[in-house]
């Protein structure tokens, strides 16, 4: 189980928490944090790595920024760690050597328990920091029905109403509703595959053929794509308070997991640019052609028995005179249709370009997202639409509550808009976070649409 933990971590956790420069007084910067996720209704426990470095001015003249890590402090956690919840202890953690990274030894046993005060106590030179955490205890969530207003463009690859209006499209409104999909997945099927899902993804075919394992269709057009108010494919209602009389959300943090974000695939041909259709696949368009390609006149064709087609359809969408097959997505931009990563959520439409940033590029010029998707929520229900997903195929969606640690920190300026802002850090004595995670994950496919 604890190496399945450690798994689970590495997905969830893949993102590192900003490690902010601060306003300068030179002091400790700590970040640690201690998750919870619930399996078969027990929360399983993981200290996660802690990392201790020094503070720096926002201007300081560094050679190599690393050298601000701290590779030789203490660093101890004192909490409930034993079955019996009353008993207290203090574990200490090692050093890796690796920029100021400190990690619980391999073969120490501990537990953690819900609703639950874990106390990281820091030690270096004439510095003493220390951060409390309660771990959370309660997550509930639904998939709930609801409707939306589509308004999109008779032709839904055109984007704006006026643009719609002035291509002699009619910009159109329609009520839609939105289904629920299964949340309630997760155990069964980890249970079922002992965890291997983790190593071999298709292992869950069968749940999705089964539709154990809902499945949305991803687009790239319409009222689907644009901004954060764009059709959701499903609403999620979720409730981190237990307090009947207390209907606010802490933050709650949404952690989308492409589970095949490195399958390799032909790149897809792009069928809105096609204008005529190839019968014959010699590669141009026809205004006529004989079924038996050993005669290309009407009269030879027909004497010798064969069938005279007449002209491939043709139109000239893009009023450019020529007649244009379907062009193909080229993912990597070297002018060939060849493998690249197949899944990745690919457009090069400004829209995307707004909403999704520039695309990063692997060693062969690859495009890809960033995996996890994280965001952050503090109001439910919560629809999710297409700015959750950066990639097709089968995804782990983990729902995370945070502590009241994490809900302050951000209350803060943690993503650093404002370099003179301090975030609002529980950390006595010098910077950073430590904070506790309760988290319940199901599993999603996600099919290409368009």
């Amino acid at each position: 189980m604890r190496y399945f933990l450690y798994i689970l971590i590495f997905i969830i956790f893949s993102c590192e928490l900003p490690d902010n420069e601060t306003e300068y007084q030179e002091g400790l910067v700590v970040f640690g944090r201690i998750e919870l996720f619930e399996i078969n209704g027990v929360a399983f426990g993981d200290i996660d790595t802690v990392r201790v470095s020094l503070s720096s001015q926002i201007d300081a003249n560094l050679e190599n920024a690393n050298e601000l890590y701290i590779d030789d402090a203490n660093v101890t956690i004192t909490g409930a760690f034993d079955q019996d919840e009353s008993s207290i202890r203090t574990i200490t953690l090692n050093t890796v050597n690796d920029l100021g990274k400190y990690v619980i030894d391999e073969n120490e046993e501990y537990k953690i328990w819900p609703n639950s005060n874990y106390t990281l106590n820091v030690i270096y030179e004439d510095y003493i920091v220390s951060g409390i955490t309660t771990t959370p205890s309660y997550l509930t969530i639904q998939s709930i029905n609801d409707t939306y207003n589509c308004e999109q463009c008779s032709d839904p690859t055109i984007y704006g109403e006026t643009t719609c209006e002035n291509a002699g499209e009619n910009w159109t409104s329609e009520q839609q509703y939105i289904e629920t999909i299964n949340i309630d997945n997760f155990d069964s099927i980890n249970n079922d595959t002992n965890g291997l899902w983790v190593l071999e993804p298709n292992l869950l075919e069968s749940y999705i053929d089964n539709e154990v394992i809902s499945s949305i269709e991803l687009s790239r057009y319409g009222c689907s794509v644009g901004s954060f108010a764009s059709k959701p494919y499903f609403v999620l209602d979720i409730d981190d308070q237990e307090e009947e009389d207390n209907p606010n959300l802490s933050a709650v943090r949404i952690l989308s997991y492409a589970l095949e974000d490195k399958e390799l695939g032909l790149e897809p041909f792009n069928y809105d640019a096609e204008e005529y259709s190839d019968l014959n696949y010699n590669g141009q368009w026809d205004s006529g052609y004989c079924e038996d390609e050993n005669y290309n006149e009407e009269i030879l064709c027909l004497e010798e028995g064969a069938i005279w087609i007449s002209e491939e359809p043709y139109i000239d969408s893009n009023g450019n005179n020529n007649y244009d097959n379907a062009t193909y997505f080229d993912y990597n931009q070297n002018e060939l249709q060849d493998m690249t990563l197949i899944n990745t959520f690919y457009d090069t439409t400004a829209v995307f370009d707004i909403w999704k940033g520039p695309y990063f590029r692997d060693e062969n010029y690859n495009p890809y997202l960033l995996n996890p998707f994280v965001w952050t929520i503090e109001n439910s229900p919560t629809p999710i639409m297409w700015l959750y997903f950066n990639y097709y195929g089968k995804h782990l969606i983990v729902i995370q509550a945070s502590d009241d640690a994490y809900y302050d920190y951000l209350s803060g300026d943690p993503l650093g808009g404002n370099q003179y802002l301090l975030p609002d850090s529980n950390i006595e004595g010098g910077y950073g976070l430590f904070t506790s995670n309760y988290s319940k994950g199901f599993f999603l496919n996600i099919i290409k649409a368009d």
